[in-house]
């Protein structure tokens, strides 16, 4: 059964009130500035680490920062996406709690293969550290 642009046209929309929008504008210029002092910040530590401790030194750290971020955009990022787009899309207990599963089974799956990474490369990049 299809419904007609009339039909749809004529549902009511919920109106937001001034104080949601400016609350929503708020919010996200404060992810933006958030986001861009976090970026700062990052960069001021990685300056500062390297100068402090060296090249030979701070090459481990750098090297366990580039692995949590190629984690995190890998593996997080997109199951924090499929997460929310889940719980807005999906009402009832069963799909939840499939999404909750498979969630969950990622997470794991994340966790292990990063343990594994660290415990099949401690001597080479953290000298047993």
């Amino acid at each position: 059964m299809s419904v007609g642009v009339d039909a749809i046209a004529s549902v009511p929309t919920m109106a937001r009130s001034e104080a949601v929008r400016r609350r929503e504008n708020i919010g996200t210029g404060l992810i933006v500035v958030a986001t861009a002092f976090s970026a700062l910040a990052v960069l001021a530590y990685q300056a500062v680490g390297s100068r402090t401790l060296g090249a030979d030194a701070f090459a481990p750290i750098a090297v366990l920062w580039t692995v949590m971020f190629l984690i995190y955009t890998v593996l997080n990022l997109p199951a924090e996406q499929h997460l929310t787009r889940a719980l807005v899309v999906t009402r009832d207990q069963p799909d939840l709690a499939r999404v909750r599963r498979d969630m969950t089974a990622a997470f794991a799956l994340g966790t292990v293969l990063g343990v594994g990474f660290v415990i099949a490369t401690l001597d080479r990049f953290f000298e047993g550290e």
